[in-house]
């Protein structure tokens, strides 16, 4: 499979989160499986590539002046001043035959072309054939890493395009439904502003992730330590960068199978030590007290917590939230995520004690509302088709 991007108009070098429109579709690509592209300009790959490309993203990429394409090679056709949905190219890599993706409510959509050639040809004739035509509002609109729907995108940069609102735009699709209040009321636009300036940086969604798994992991003994508001600050600025990297990595397509095991692999352990953390201190560093009371509670909480999650995930292989819309609204409060950000006012405030109490209950809270519904699910609900 070869893509060949058609980079000869000038919005092709427009940046969004400071990739120029063409290397952002040259890494995407990349994440789609795509080892061969061919760039059509006049201009080399330094006006469109950043340093380190090459290092970091092992596609061959080659800039041409005018493309003759080789027989019996699959083919994408694609416009390098455009945006294309995750879907859309998946999709045409999919396809068997000729395919070509359309928007008809937008006549200045970019070309989305799979071509199957059995000779020599110019690309003006590749797309003069018999090739199946289909409109992106026949794709799928729910997302299932995101648990949220939304209408695949065909969009071309021009004159008229404000990049900033853009920006926004595909930011905010990358956040996923069924977040805490915190997520989505608290950080989520400092986030962006964080993001856009991390794309501008050397620095690697993975270091970030490493750094905060870091942060994640100190809060513990500093917590246990008795020294509150810098644990609690530690536990906040591991949630926020937990954000940060995978929007820095899904926008700048840095995507890492490992890291993100990593992270996940991570979380549930980490949780249940902040809560003994916090029990140790609150019982004076008396073991037996800070498990037996208010530490085996908020520990015990977070299993079962997680418990419910894969018991949903394992039986219909899809998220709690998939079920109804109510369990995204109510999952805005619940204690995930608000009840470090709370002990961390708490602790502002001098009555982190009587706060942990409240988180705990929180908890419980928590997790009699998922317990009562993954039952009610199972009970009631068939399998999803």
């Amino acid at each position: 499979m070869i893509a060949i991007i058609d980079s000869q108009n000038l919005y092709s070098k427009k940046k969004i989160f400071d990739l120029t429109i063409t290397e952002r579709l040259l890494r995407q690509l990349f994440v789609c499986g795509i080892r061969r592209a061919i760039v059509l300009s006049a201009d080399s790959k330094d006006a469109y590539l950043k340093t380190g490309f090459e290092k970091h993203f092992d596609i061959d990429v080659t800039f041409e002046k005018a493309i003759h394409v080789e027989p019996d090679v699959d083919t994408l056709l694609l416009d390098g001043d455009g945006i294309y949905d995750d879907r859309v190219l998946s999709a045409l890599l999919a396809a068997s035959g000729s395919l070509s993706f359309v928007d008809k409510t937008n006549k200045n959509a970019p070309r989305a072309i799979k071509l199957k050639i059995s000779k020599p040809t110019s690309l003006l004739e590749m797309t003069t054939g018999p090739i199946e035509e289909k409109d992106i509002n026949t794709i799928d609109t729910y997302i299932r890493f995101l648990r949220k729907s939304y209408a695949p995108i065909l969009l071309r940069v021009n004159q008229a395009t404000n990049l900033r609102h853009l920006e926004n735009d595909l930011y905010d699709k990358t956040f996923k439904s069924g977040l805490e209040w915190i997520a989505i009321y608290g950080y989520k636009i400092p986030v962006r502003g964080l993001t856009r300036f991390f794309a501008k940086t050397t620095i690697t969604p993975n270091q970030i992730t490493t750094f905060a798994i870091a942060c994640r992991f100190a809060a513990i003994p500093v917590i246990a330590s008795s020294w509150m508001p810098l644990g609690f600050a530690l536990a906040v600025i591991f949630i926020v960068l937990d954000s940060l990297d995978g929007k820095l990595a899904r926008l700048t397509f840095r995507l890492s199978d490992a890291a993100d095991w990593i992270d996940h692999s991570t979380s549930m352990p980490a949780r249940i030590a902040w809560y003994l953390a916090m029990a140790w201190h609150f019982s004076d560093g008396d073991l037996f007290a800070a498990i037996a009371t208010w530490g085996l509670a908020g520990a015990a909480l977070q299993v079962f917590d997680e418990i419910n999650w894969l018991l949903i995930k394992r039986k219909f292989h899809k998220s709690l939230f998939d079920f109804s819309p109510l369990d995204s609204s109510v999952h805005l409060f619940t204690a995930r995520k608000n009840d470090m950000f709370f002990m961390l006012l708490a602790s502002g405030l001098g009555f982190e004690e009587g706060a942990y109490k409240v988180v705990s209950i929180w908890m419980a809270a928590t997790v009699t509302w998922r317990t009562l519904r993954t039952l009610w699910i199972f009970i009631l609900k068939k399998k999803p088709e």
